[in-house]
């Protein structure tokens, strides 16, 4: 891994930890140890695939982002299938590291701006705001329900709204926060979603509701 120490290291305050195989990775991350935000994984490993490694890492619901590398060109569709940043066919040559770190770099400047960072279980987790379809809460618990998935956090809605308020995000009701991209038309009571989906709107917030959607695709 000395070419990607050599590629990161001028980029940024960047802390590297190095595991010595699959299992002690999957043990830091069932104990909650795992916290980087990056992880460059070799597809080959002595006691567990890179394969196994990454389902485990979706089953998790782990943000981590992932460059993978492997000696087999074909395996590149793994990398497609688990959404990984980026996929290299081995040996990596120091240009082609740099060229990826530089890049992946660029990119997340640009979605530190457009994350949520919490804390579940005292680690913290990104939520890129632009996968989020709304936000609902029930008392300080609250869901962040994407197309395939739902993330759980604590907090208090009026806490979110004023953290994201400078995002395209809508306040339907007490309980419910909504990506402006998703919403495909109101009426006096409810919002429709993609999806199908649809959220009440409540007496408190219509009057903001009707002002922001006017001139839009609501039916009302």
């Amino acid at each position: 891994m000395e070419i990607w120490f050599r590629a990161l290291f001028d980029l940024d305050d960047i802390e590297f930890t190095e595991f010595g195989c699959g299992g002690e990775l999957v043990q830091a991350m069932q104990e909650g140890r795992f916290r980087s935000e990056l992880l460059i994984l070799e597809m080959t490993q002595p006691d567990i695939s890179g394969l196994r490694l990454l389902q485990f890492m979706r089953e998790e619901e782990m943000q981590t982002d992932v460059i993978l590398m492997s000696d087999l060109p074909e395996l590149a569709v793994y990398g497609y299938r688990y959404h990984v940043f980026d996929f290299l066919v081995k040996p990596v040559r120091l240009r082609e590291a740099e060229q990826i770190a530089n890049r992946y770099y660029a990119e997340r400047q640009t979605d530190d701006q457009n994350c949520l960072t919490v804390k579940v279980y005292g680690n913290p987790h990104r939520i890129r705001l632009s996968r989020v379809i709304f936000f609902e809460s029930a008392g300080r618990k609250i869901t962040a329900v994407m197309e395939q998935e739902e993330f759980e956090f604590y907090m208090k809605m009026d806490a979110l709204a004023e953290r994201i308020a400078a995002c395209d995000f809508l306040r339907c009701h007490q309980s419910y926060l909504v990506n402006r991209k998703y919403i495909l038309g109101y009426s006096s009571g409810e919002l429709l979603l993609y999806g199908k989906k649809r959220l009440p709107i409540s007496r408190r917030y219509a009057a903001a509701v009707r002002e922001t959607l006017a001139g839009g695709n609501g039916d009302e």
